[in-house]
């Protein structure tokens, strides 16, 4: 699958160019674009029929499972330091109880705690970098990128999976041909 990349100056050109490539034929799939205003994305949204690209559909998932399993270590750990550090001077029935009982419930908060954390931190990072690194561009295209975003441009990426109309799709998204494709 080859895809193409191209900027668009503001949401209503993006608009013009994801309308084209549904006239000519592409499906609505195959076209995303990405934005930084979250107005504008509703907005584009809705006047093309067309998503946000999301190219990193399991940020949350991945992120709220990492964040439970370091988050159940880190209970588990200050649970045991506190029957190791803190409760020396006690007796060992009631250190292993309370230590158990740490490790338990310890583990079961930081499970829920960095699995929360852990989750809006994939979604978050699900953000326009990992989505442009998802794309396979290299570290100074992405930055390029990043900075149009930043300036209120709109990025629409058209997916061909045949290769057999990457040109029709660069000739409709960025008239000048300065885009390459990816």
């Amino acid at each position: 699958m080859q895809q193409v990349v191209s900027v668009a100056k503001n949401r209503h050109e993006a608009a013009l160019a994801i309308r084209n490539l549904i006239e000519q034929g592409f499906d609505r799939e195959q076209v995303g674009f990405m934005v930084n205003d979250s107005v504008a994305e509703l907005e584009l949204a809705s006047d093309t029929g067309v998503s946000r690209i999301r190219r990193s559909p399991m940020g949350g998932l991945s992120g709220a499972f990492f964040g439970a399993v370091i988050g159940l270590a880190l209970g588990v750990v200050l649970a045991v330091l506190y029957g190791l550090l803190v409760a020396r001077g006690l007796a060992p029935a009631i250190v292993i109880d309370n230590m158990r009982t740490g490790m338990i419930f310890g583990g079961a908060f930081g499970m829920l705690l960095g699995g929360a954390l852990g989750a809006l931190n994939g979604i978050i990072g699900a953000n326009n970098h990992s989505t442009l690194r998802a794309l396979g561009l290299d570290d100074h295209e992405i930055n390029d990128y990043i900075r149009q975003l930043r300036r209120g441009r709109v990025l629409i990426i058209v997916d061909d999976p045949d290769e057999s109309r990457v040109g029709l799709a660069r000739s409709l998204i960025d008239p000048a041909h300065t885009v390459k494709p990816i």
